[in-house]
């Protein structure tokens, strides 16, 4: 059976058009209401006529892949936390010098610069009275405070702030990134302003934090320094606040910091779900039946190689950092990807019951069209080509 042939593929596909019209053109969520009502109601007598006529037509389908859209819209809209009331935007100013009390639910540990302790928070209540809504929450260091662990409720007396804008062109704008993550203020305050009210884990967020820190704690009565022991809680469970600027910068100098952007575990996920969606549509233009768990057991065989890089990865920036055998590093990789790339052509051929010949030339054939394009297009907008001999004559790659 062909993918496209399950009704709910077509109306998931449906729903996340929905939102992406929804975050694009910001449409208001009285109008998503009522064109996604309007639309419940044209489904419903779309379906009422269906049911009498012998004949198939197209406005059954329609209606209901309209009505998905509108819902992705409304969807949108409902997780937008500045449409209700109790928001403390709306009853709280920003500008003003106003102290508040103000209590917290701790929701994510961030990374501590040099003054504070950062985190997000979720607001309970303002003075008393109940509010919604995230906000950023920097807590001053001293000799007195403590890492706060999420699920951690607060009572502080602090002043509500705006967020900074960017001020520089091309600047990353960091108030816009936290207006997308639903957070449009920040407060400041130090351990004599604050009160832990309670620690109890109550939420999945607060328990996975705790898994997490048990992790940690045991890695931590292993004899691992500093950077080694910053550089496998970012590989392995994606908590990069304790690598230090100096060793972050040694990667960028490396060319290598997008390892440390994500977790594995991350990398691991998005790349087992795109490879199986590659594949099965592959699967769509031969006779033989390909069923996913066939897919996933063949890409986990094939990605097997990444294994030998682990240990690898730990020492990574001691060997990058000596700038003596990168180019032999780079090479070694190379070969390993296109170690991976033939065990997984190998197992497509298996289980699509394919020539190994036919494969090998369509996959071939599909990397170049693929890769030729990225290039083709960053050559047209950002003379890529030369971007890349610059910088391998700068590593000295070319000499």
């Amino acid at each position: 059976m062909k993918v496209f042939d399950f009704p709910l593929v077509k109306l998931t596909i449906c729903l996340i058009i929905g939102i992406v019209i929804g975050a694009i053109y910001n449409v208001s969520l009285k109008v998503s209401l009522v064109t996604t009502g309007a639309l419940l109601v044209l489904l419903l007598i779309a379906y009422l006529f269906s049911r009498h006529t012998f004949k198939k037509t197209i406005w059954f389908g329609l209606a209901g892949y309209m009505t998905m859209i509108s819902v992705g819209i409304a969807t949108l809209n409902f997780h937008n936390e500045l449409i209700y009331k109790q928001h403390y935007t709306h009853n709280y100013e920003l500008k003003s010098s106003e102290i508040h009390a103000i209590q917290l639910e701790i929701t994510e540990a961030l990374k501590s610069n040099s003054s504070y302790n950062r985190y997000y928070a979720e607001v309970i209540t303002i003075n008393s009275s109940k509010a919604i809504g995230k906000l950023l929450l920097n807590i001053k260091k001293d000799s007195l405070s403590i890492p706060l662990q999420v699920d951690t409720q607060l009572l502080l007396k602090a002043k509500l702030q705006e967020l900074y804008p960017p001020l520089n062109p091309h600047q990353f704008d960091y108030k816009a990134y936290l207006n997308n993550h639903d957070i449009y203020a920040q407060v400041y305050t130090d351990t004599n302003n604050l009160i832990i009210e309670n620690t109890e884990m109550h939420s999945i967020y607060g328990y996975a934090d705790n898994i997490r820190q048990t992790i940690i704690s045991r890695l931590e009565n292993y004899s691992f320094k500093p950077d080694e022991l910053a550089i496998i809680k970012a590989l392995l469970l994606g908590q990069r606040q304790d690598i230090s600027n100096e060793l972050r910068q040694k990667y960028i100098n490396a060319g290598a910091i997008h390892i440390l952007a994500i977790s594995g575990l991350h990398i691991g996920i998005i790349l087992i779900i795109i490879s199986s969606l590659i594949v099965k549509a592959a699967s769509l233009f031969v006779r033989t039946r390909v069923y996913i768990s066939s897919i996933y057991f063949t890409l986990i065989w094939s990605f097997l190689p990444i294994v030998l890089l682990i240990p690898i990865g730990i020492i990574l920036y001691r060997v990058l950092a000596a700038d003596i055998i990168n180019n032999y590093i780079y090479i070694g990789l190379i070969v390993v990807s296109f170690w991976i790339l033939y065990r997984l052509m190998k197992g497509i051929y298996v289980i699509f019951d394919a020539s190994p010949g036919s494969v090998y030339f369509y996959c071939t054939i599909t990397l170049i069209v693929f890769f030729g394009g990225i290039l083709f297009y960053f050559e047209v907008e950002n003379s890529a080509v030369q971007y890349l001999l610059f910088t391998l004559k700068q590593f000295n790659v070319l000499g």
